[in-house]
């Protein structure tokens, strides 16, 4: 069963995948870098890696908060 907490994290984070690199683009491609579509592609596609790593870090983060699972001890016959 996932938690909503945990449900509601995947999905800022899908939408922050979809509107981050593409508001990214289109606000440098002519502010920042004069209609150089490579350059504002590559911005775009730096910033999908940030929001990839701060999912992970988040991931890491909520994991480690949970704090160890628990052990199993089986007993031999």
């Amino acid at each position: 069963m996932m938690r909503s907490a945990t449900v509601a994290k995947l999905a800022f984070f899908t939408v922050a995948m979809i509107a981050f690199p593409l508001a990214t683009y289109f606000l440098t491609i002519d502010r920042y870098f004069g209609g150089n579509a490579t350059y504002a592609g590559i911005s775009a596609a730096v910033m999908a890696n940030v929001v990839l790593i701060a999912y992970v870090v988040a991931a890491v983060m909520e994991d480690s908060q949970a704090g160890p699972a628990p052990v199993s001890i089986k007993k031999q016959q």
